[in-house]
């Protein structure tokens, strides 16, 4: 049998490889708002110092998440937001290719 681990990262690194690098930017900040909007206050604390400065936050998971390999972003927000809520943000980006047609283009 195969574990959810495993199946978790051939899916992710699947999605991450789908990802433009020109696009991975906007990518990162769209994941990181959402996980930063879930996360409890006792996490940001740790995080940032404050109970509230979820900008602080975000600031420095986009930091840490920008220069890391791109699955470990989608493999954190499978297992912080859920995957049907990461599919969503992504696709509610629309990203495109560098030549300029969407990857939801068929095409």
């Amino acid at each position: 049998m195969i574990s959810q681990s495993i199946v978790f990262k051939d899916v992710t690194e699947l999605i991450a490889d789908c990802i433009p690098d020109e696009e991975w930017e906007r990518v990162c900040q769209a994941i990181v708002q959402q996980i930063v909007d879930n996360m409890p206050s006792n996490v940001i604390m740790e995080l940032t110092g404050s109970h509230d400065a979820f900008d602080k936050a975000e600031q420095v998971l986009n930091s840490f998440y920008l220069v890391s390999p791109k699955h470990e972003l989608i493999k954190d927000s499978f297992n912080l937001v859920g995957a049907e809520e990461t599919a969503f943000i992504l696709d509610a980006l629309n990203l495109t290719t560098p030549d300029g047609l969407s990857e939801t283009d068929p095409s």
